[in-house]
């Protein structure tokens, strides 16, 4: 740390610039800017994951704890899971338990930007198992839960070969090429979707016409 100034302006070190204000952790005893309690930034933010966390012995939390500490910028990540966001809701519930380290456990959540960060995250750093392309699995998992909730009078199993063979084939095919932008093709596919079942549940509410007769 170079908190101090020379007499050119400069900046220079704590003893050259005769600060007697104590500027070392009382725990790591580096030098550094004392967040709290003494304690620099890191050190607090050890504290607070291991507090929210509980990692006990399981070695995937104690790492997602030093994975999350040695960050060049921990002043990111303690405002990343302060109270009160999105990060830190799944955080605790992955201290309590009720949110395992498993995609299906992920794909059961509301969507959000910090659960996929945190998922992409996990996966990065093998503590989750990889699955391929995301955007693809996501796609296949909305697609199941789509059809699942049609109605069981032939609007679903028309659905599911019009999706299958119409957007789920050309999505696979794409989903092999860097360059596509995949949750784009994905997002149109599921607006396709979603209106082609509309479009059959009117016909048949509005107009009395049977999926056999379409």
């Amino acid at each position: 740390m170079l908190p101090g100034r020379s007499p050119d302006q400069e900046p220079i070190c704590r003893d050259c610039a005769d600060i007697t204000t104590a500027l070392t952790c009382t725990r790591c005893k580096r030098e550094s800017e004392r967040f709290r309690s003494g304690l620099c930034i890191r050190c607090t933010l050890t504290d607070d994951l291991t507090a929210v966390l509980k990692p006990n012995d399981d070695f995937r939390l104690r790492r997602l704890i030093s994975l999350l500490t040695v960050t060049g910028r921990p002043e990111s990540i303690y405002t990343y899971m302060r109270r009160g966001t999105k990060a830190r809701e799944l955080l605790e519930a992955i201290g309590d338990r009720t949110l395992p380290l498993t995609h299906e456990a992920f794909d059961a959540l509301p969507r959000s930007t910090a659960a996929e960060h945190l998922r992409a995250l996990l996966v990065h750093h093998r503590m989750m198992p990889g699955r391929g392309n995301e955007n693809l699995t996501r796609f296949e998992h909305w697609l199941a839960t789509r059809i699942s909730n049609l109605p069981d009078d032939g609007t679903s199993q028309l659905i599911e070969r019009y999706a299958a063979w119409h957007h789920l084939k050309r999505i696979r095919d794409k989903a092999t090429d860097p360059a596509v932008n995949l949750e784009t093709v994905t997002h149109a596919a599921k607006q396709d979707i979603t209106e082609a079942g509309k479009l059959l549940i009117w016909l048949r509410d509005s107009h009395g016409i049977a999926i056999g007769e379409n």
